[in-house]
Order: C-alpha cells, then sequence, then structure tokens
C-alpha cells in the first residue's frame, strides 16, 4: 500500500529506501509529527461576532487525515446545510464544496515554511490560507494561469489512498 500511493521510496543518489515525508504526515501520530515539523499546524477559525479574535478556534496539529475530519466538522458545526435536491435524492452542497476546499488546504501548503494554514469563517464568506513560495514573477493573468503542483507526492497519494479505502 505505501508503494503503491507513493509513500515509501528509494533515494537512487544513495540507494537507501525509506519513508517520505508525506506518510509522516498520513499516518503518523502527532507526536511523530511535532518532532518532524514542530511549526505545522492549521488553524480553524470563526469570526462572526468578534472580529478581533475569534468566536471559535481549533488549532490542528494530527495527521492529515485526522485534520481532514476535524476542519470538516468544523465546517458542520459553523456552516448551514441548505437543502437542496438533485432529482428526488437530497445532496449536501456544504460536505461537497468544502470537501475540496478543506482537501486543497491541507494538501498545497508549504509544509517547509512556519506559517500555519489558516481556514476562516466570518460573516462575508470562508477564507483559506497558506503560504506561497511563488514559482513566477508579475501580473497574474487569468487567461494565461496554469495550475503549479505544489506537492504531487502528497496529493496524488490522497488521491490513491482514498481508492484504496473505497
Amino acid at each position: 500500500m505505501l508503494h503503491y500511493a507513493d509513500l515509501f521510496k528509494r533515494d537512487y543518489t544513495t540507494g537507501t529506501e525509506g519513508y517520505t515525508l508525506a506518510v509522516a504526515l498520513f499516518l503518523s501520530k502527532d507526536e511523530v509529527i511535532r518532532n518532524i515539523l514542530p511549526h505545522y499546524k492549521t488553524d480553524a477559525i470563526l469570526r462572526k461576532l468578534d472580529l478581533d479574535r475569534y468566536d471559535d478556534r481549533e488549532i490542528i496539529t494530527t495527521n492529515l487525515i485526522e485534520a481532514y475530519d476535524k476542519l470538516m466538522a468544523f465546517v458542520a458545526k459553523h456552516l448551514p446545510d441548505k437543502f437542496h435536491l438533485e432529482g428526488d435524492e437530497r445532496v449536501n452542497l456544504r460536505g461537497l464544496i468544502f470537501m475540496e476546499v478543506v482537501a486543497n488546504l491541507l494538501v498545497h501548503r508549504e509544509f517547509i515554511n512556519e506559517f500555519p494554514s489558516k481556514f476562516i469563517i466570518q460573516n462575508d464568506g470562508v477564507y483559506s490560507e497558506n503560504w506561497n513560495r511563488p514559482h513566477g514573477s508579475g501580473l497574474l493573468i487569468l487567461e494565461h494561469l496554469s495550475p503549479y503542483p505544489k506537492n504531487p507526492i502528497i496529493a496524488g497519494s490522497f488521491e490513491k489512498l482514498e481508492e484504496l479505502m473505497n
């Protein structure tokens, strides 16, 4: 399973094999993650009444799988799930929308930087923040914008692990 999800690799310059940082981020206990990346955390913040501080906050420092579940629980706790039908089936729009937002927040962060990822719910919307190391310079033009994978191994592993779980 770890080979399939690209979480166990060979370093071809040294010939050694071992687990990647991604496996620690996916499957490790909190203590292991703190030893490897002491600055790793995701801040989930609700600011509706107290805009200078917060009304509710959860600091998430656990592995990516548990962090995903905790962030989705934070979403369910603080955002409404509007009734929506597609045909004769009820669809959880909140879940569909934020499944993508939360997964992207976790997968596309810069793990070597100490800036925490943030998921912020306010009166005027929902925001996510990740530190970024730009791969170009100049103005951003939407017509010429192309995706740049920040953590392709983690993103691919997330998809492969999801495949294995289903």
